[in-house]
């Protein structure tokens, strides 16, 4: 394998990724979306191991694997999109840094584009945590047919709800400027959603609780796996040497659905 750390793929210096790759090619690319609240933390988040995952799951399982930053929401500048942008679902759509360089998710889609051109990959799954996993599914729900697949774990997709910790509700603030029509826009109620999806999310997540899972998957169907014992921000992948359980469904879902 063959690693490549902070390549940019975008015109702002924190638009960088980490990408560990089969030399030559590999037939598919996991990429790889942080959370942190939407205005914080960055592609070696502690859920992925400080980073180390992009090598070991890539080595482990023949794929290559990528992590990606993408621009951090502040008061001044709400990231969220607004509901006129689910027109972006348009094919013929195109990431323009001037207009799009603070919508995460179309950072998220140029990375992917870049990182499929590199790798020369069949076919390209997202995975987000948190924050990252409203980020992922928001892509694959603008832009379905650049993806094959969106894994998400302990996600945010109703911004609207009421099943958030006080310190939640403070981040969708920022990323929403608690603006009707994004918080809308930044929920993925509202829109169609490709069907084939996986969903991973703690019994006890005290922070986004399990109905957030829970709502996605009777709206819009996918897998839902509830993980007992668990709360939120868990590690992704488990350890380096004790993959988690749901790591043959990952895996399985990456190559053939």
């Amino acid at each position: 394998m063959t690693y490549y750390a902070n390549e940019s793929y975008g015109p702002d210096p924190w638009h960088t990724y980490d990408l560990s790759t089969r030399y030559g090619s590999s037939d598919i690319l996991l990429v790889l979306v942080h959370g942190g609240g939407w205005t914080q933390g960055d592609k070696r988040a502690g859920n992925f191991d400080n980073g180390e995952c992009v090598k070991y799951i890539s080595e482990r399982y023949g794929m290559s694997v990528a992590s990606i930053n993408y621009t951090l929401a502040t008061p001044e500048t709400p990231t969220a999109p607004t509901n006129v942008d689910k027109k972006a679902s348009h094919r013929s759509w195109h990431y323009d840094p001037t207009n799009a360089m603070n919508m995460p998710s179309a950072n998220v889609l140029h990375a992917s584009q870049l990182l499929r051109r590199k790798t020369k990959a069949r076919r390209v799954i997202l995975l987000g945590s948190s924050a990252g996993a409203n980020i992922a599914a928001l892509t694959y729900q603008f832009w379905p047919i650049e993806f094959e697949g969106f894994i998400g774990f302990y996600g945010v997709y109703d911004l609207l709800a009421n099943d958030f910790s006080s310190i939640v509700k403070e981040r969708i603030d920022i990323y929403t400027g608690n603006h009707f029509d994004k918080l809308q826009g930044g929920s993925l109620m509202y829109r169609s959603f490709p069907e084939s999806f996986l969903l991973f999310h703690g019994a006890e997540d005290e922070h986004v609780q399990l109905s957030q899972s829970s709502k996605m998957h009777q709206r819009h169907g996918g897998e839902l796996h509830v993980v007992n014992g668990h709360g939120h921000s868990f590690n992704v992948f488990g350890d380096k040497d004790n993959p988690a359980p749901w790591m043959e469904r990952i895996v399985r879902y990456c190559y053939v659905g």
